[in-house]
Formats: structure tokens, C-alpha cells, sequence
């Protein structure tokens, strides 16, 4: 039996209508990426909205302004003291810091204080046997803390503020 023969304008409408069923398959094709895209962001986004507040609080700096010059440090601390890191505990929130006073400015008296600082990113770093210059606010009770933000550093770093502030006197009782 011989093939049967497809006039020219059958054969066009069967092309155009293949044609138009490619087009379409294509829409749907880029309709399904377009979805699939929108959904992979959504997911995105969700994981990114979900460790936001872990990353955040993790990740928060501590913002100071330029500690004021030595004087001016004082004027503004409740106790300013030289002395040597006795011992170093972590006590709940804090970090307590028993010194020997060695000298001292403002504030103290006793030969034997108890600072503390914070565990968050604006608390200092302390060694046991290590020296330091100490500028300490006092909460409403009267317990001293420093922090990153006060003039507080290492003997080390401390010639400038030891020059500017003095002499300063020893301690005289124990407390």
C-alpha cells in the first residue's frame, strides 16, 4: 500500500500545531524553573531569618567611644588603682577578679579589692599574677566593674597613665 500523501497545507497545519505544542511546553518548562527558583529562595530566606538572631547576639561587638585621657578617666571612675590579679573566677554572668592594690588614686583603700567584668564581648581579659591599671565604675550596691569601654589596661600598656596620674598613694587597710 502506498503512503499517503499530505497536501502542503495539511502538512503546514501540522506543523504549526507541533510548533505551538513546543511553545507551550517551553512556557511551562520556564514556569516550572521560575517556581522551582522561587521556592529554593523561600528556603533561603527561611534558613537565613531562622539563624539570624543565633549569628546576631553571637556576633555583637562592643561599641565604645576613645577612652578619655588619664585625668579625665579618673574624674569619670569611681576607683582608680594599680595592683596585680590575685585570681581570676568566673561567677555566673561575670568574670570576678580579686587584685592586690599596690597603688592607688580614687576609691580604694584596702590593700585586697574584688572587680568585676562581664563574659559578653565587653568584658576584659585578666591573667592571675598579671599587673594592671584599674578604672572601675561602682554599681548602685558599690561593687566596682570594668569593661572594654573604660580606660582599664595591662602594666604594660599602662607608662602614660602612671606618668599623667601620679604617684598616687599605697593602700591602707585590708579590706
Amino acid at each position: 500500500m502506498p503512503a499517503p500523501v499530505c497536501s502542503p497545507i495539511a502538512w503546514q497545519k501540522v506543523t504549526l500545531q507541533l510548533t505551538e505544542i513546543v511553545i507551550e511546553d517551553r512556557k511551562l518548562s520556564d514556569q516550572i524553573n521560575v517556581y522551582g527558583d522561587m521556592i529554593r529562595t523561600k528556603r533561603r530566606l527561611a534558613v537565613v531569618l531562622l539563624l539570624t538572631p543565633v549569628l546576631s547576639s553571637a556576633a555583637q561587638a562592643c561599641r565604645c567611644l576613645p577612652p578619655p585621657p588619664p585625668k579625665e578617666a579618673m574624674e569619670k571612675s569611681a576607683a582608680v588603682f594599680f595592683g596585680r590579679a590575685l585570681s581570676v573566677e568566673n561567677k555566673g554572668g561575670n568574670i570576678s577578679i580579686k587584685f592586690a592594690v599596690e597603688r592607688t588614686w580614687k576609691g580604694v583603700d584596702s590593700k585586697e579589692i574584688v572587680v568585676v567584668t562581664p563574659t559578653n564581648s565587653c568584658g576584659r581579659t585578666f591573667e592571675k599574677g598579671k599587673q594592671y591599671i584599674i578604672y572601675a565604675t561602682a554599681d548602685k550596691g558599690g561593687a566596682l566593674g570594668t569593661n572594654l569601654c573604660d580606660r582599664t589596661k595591662s602594666s604594660e600598656q599602662a607608662a602614660d597613665d602612671l606618668k599623667a596620674l601620679g604617684d598616687g598613694k599605697e593602700p591602707i587597710e585590708k579590706k
